[in-house]
Protein backbone atom coordinates (compact mmCIF):
# COMPACT_ATOMS: atom_id res chain seq x y z
CA UNK A 1 0.00 0.00 0.00
CA UNK A 2 1.09 3.43 -0.51
CA UNK A 3 1.08 6.39 1.88
CA UNK A 4 1.15 10.02 1.15
CA UNK A 5 1.58 12.57 3.38
CA UNK A 6 -0.26 16.01 1.98
CA UNK A 7 0.18 19.76 3.63
CA UNK A 8 -2.85 22.21 2.80
CA UNK A 9 -2.47 26.15 3.09
CA UNK A 10 -5.59 27.39 2.36
CA UNK A 11 -5.10 31.94 1.39
CA UNK A 12 -7.72 34.37 3.24
CA UNK A 13 -9.51 31.37 4.92
CA UNK A 14 -11.90 31.21 7.65
CA UNK A 15 -12.14 28.49 10.07
CA UNK A 16 -15.42 27.20 7.96
CA UNK A 17 -13.52 27.25 4.99
CA UNK A 18 -11.14 24.67 6.55
CA UNK A 19 -13.78 22.73 7.87
CA UNK A 20 -15.42 21.94 3.97
CA UNK A 21 -11.97 21.36 3.38
CA UNK A 22 -11.29 18.60 6.45
CA UNK A 23 -14.48 17.13 5.31
CA UNK A 24 -13.61 16.63 1.72
CA UNK A 25 -10.42 15.67 2.29
CA UNK A 26 -12.06 13.27 4.57
CA UNK A 27 -14.66 11.89 2.09
CA UNK A 28 -11.70 11.50 0.00
CA UNK A 29 -9.93 9.25 2.12
CA UNK A 30 -7.15 11.91 3.26
CA UNK A 31 -7.34 11.39 7.27
CA UNK A 32 -5.86 14.02 9.75
CA UNK A 33 -4.54 11.48 11.81
CA UNK A 34 -1.54 8.52 11.54
CA UNK A 35 -1.33 5.34 13.23
CA UNK A 36 1.72 4.09 14.67
CA UNK A 37 2.21 0.84 12.83
CA UNK A 38 4.30 -0.75 15.80
CA UNK A 39 1.74 0.42 19.15
CA UNK A 40 -1.30 0.57 16.81
CA UNK A 41 -1.53 4.07 18.80
CA UNK A 42 -3.50 7.04 16.61
CA UNK A 43 -1.92 10.40 16.54
CA UNK A 44 -3.02 13.94 15.45
CA UNK A 45 -1.33 15.65 12.48
CA UNK A 46 -0.34 19.21 12.67
CA UNK A 47 -3.13 21.61 11.04
CA UNK A 48 -4.08 21.22 7.73
CA UNK A 49 -1.99 18.06 7.20
CA UNK A 50 -3.33 14.37 5.57
CA UNK A 51 -2.42 10.97 5.62
CA UNK A 52 -3.46 8.57 3.15
CA UNK A 53 -2.89 5.57 2.97
CA UNK A 54 -4.28 2.99 -0.04
CA UNK A 55 -3.92 1.82 -3.09
CA UNK A 56 -3.09 5.09 -5.38
CA UNK A 57 0.09 4.61 -5.98
CA UNK A 58 0.61 7.83 -8.46
CA UNK A 59 1.23 11.20 -6.96
CA UNK A 60 -0.49 13.07 -9.66
CA UNK A 61 -3.52 11.29 -9.21
CA UNK A 62 -3.19 12.07 -5.27
CA UNK A 63 -2.59 15.60 -6.58
CA UNK A 64 -5.81 15.67 -8.61
CA UNK A 65 -7.90 14.16 -5.76
CA UNK A 66 -6.29 16.61 -3.15
CA UNK A 67 -7.38 20.02 -5.78
CA UNK A 68 -10.80 18.43 -6.08
CA UNK A 69 -11.24 18.82 -2.47
CA UNK A 70 -9.63 21.95 -2.11
CA UNK A 71 -11.60 23.84 -4.99
CA UNK A 72 -15.10 23.48 -2.95
CA UNK A 73 -13.51 25.98 -0.70
CA UNK A 74 -12.73 28.49 -3.40
CA UNK A 75 -10.01 29.77 -2.18
CA UNK A 76 -6.64 29.81 -3.00
CA UNK A 77 -3.96 27.56 -1.93
CA UNK A 78 -0.84 26.05 -1.70
CA UNK A 79 0.19 22.52 -1.68
CA UNK A 80 2.23 19.60 -1.10
CA UNK A 81 1.56 15.81 -1.93
CA UNK A 82 5.01 13.66 -1.03
CA UNK A 83 5.33 10.00 -1.26
CA UNK A 84 6.10 8.09 1.55
CA UNK A 85 7.58 4.77 2.15
CA UNK A 86 7.56 5.37 6.38
CA UNK A 87 6.36 8.31 8.41
CA UNK A 88 8.79 9.26 11.82
CA UNK A 89 7.11 11.91 13.71
CA UNK A 90 7.95 12.71 17.58
CA UNK A 91 5.29 15.10 19.72
CA UNK A 92 2.12 14.28 18.04
CA UNK A 93 -0.91 14.46 20.50
CA UNK A 94 -2.17 11.05 21.01
CA UNK A 95 -6.10 10.38 19.57
CA UNK A 96 -8.22 9.67 22.86
CA UNK A 97 -9.96 6.86 22.56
Amino acid sequence: MAQFIIRVELKSATSENYDILHQEMFDRKFYRQIQDEVSKTWFHLPQAEYHYKGPIEDRQVIMNMVKEAINKTNKRYEVIVTKSLGTLWDGLEEVAR
